[in-house]
């Protein structure tokens, strides 16, 4: 049971309104913990923005920062953004099997060099977040990814440990 009760679009004001519609078209129904964030719009409105040119502008590809945000998520337990990036990995293209891998993505074939550098910092991001990239991590990214790319990388797995305390915190349900 969620700790907040998630707005409805017959409540929201315009400028949240406009935001619940853009999710509708763009994924064919308003995240629960936009509805929820909602009681505080300007909140929820620069999320979204904030989530928006994170996880879908750049040149890294969207699938490897999907994957990024599930790979986070399950290090911090948050059922909700898995179930939520789960299956947008999959609408875009990504595998039942990558998604399988992901905890052990390390020894996995699914993923290639330049995703597991991308994966290894999004972890050491997770379970370090008082320490600093190291030099073994910084070598692995910067022999794929340009400096736009890490920032891209590093932002997607940061902001994904910022959406998983939200959800966890709020008992957001998930979103069907």
């Amino acid at each position: 049971m969620p700790r907040i009760r998630p707005i409805n679009r017959e409540e929201a004001d315009a400028q949240t309104g406009a935001l619940f519609d853009n999710f509708q078209q763009a994924r064919g129904n308003v995240p629960n913990m936009y509805r929820t964030l909602a009681h505080r719009p300007e909140i929820a409105s620069t999320l979204a923005a904030q989530q928006a040119a994170v996880m879908s502008r750049g040149t890294v590809p969207a699938l490897l920062k999907e994957l990024i945000a599930v790979r986070v998520s399950q290090l911090n337990q948050c059922a909700y953004c898995i179930a939520s990036h789960s299956a947008l990995v999959e609408r875009l293209g990504g595998s039942k099997a990558q998604l399988a891998a992901l905890a052990d993505f390390e020894q996995s074939a699914e993923f290639d060099a330049a995703a597991k550098a991308a994966l290894r910092l999004a972890e050491q991001i997770t379970r370090q977040p008082e320490t600093h990239m190291d030099d073994q991590t910084w070598q692995a990214l910067s022999q794929h990814y340009d400096a736009g790319q890490i920032v891209e990388i590093v932002c997607a797995a940061a902001i994904f440990n910022y959406f998983n305390r939200i959800n966890n915190y709020l008992d957001i349900e998930i979103t069907r």
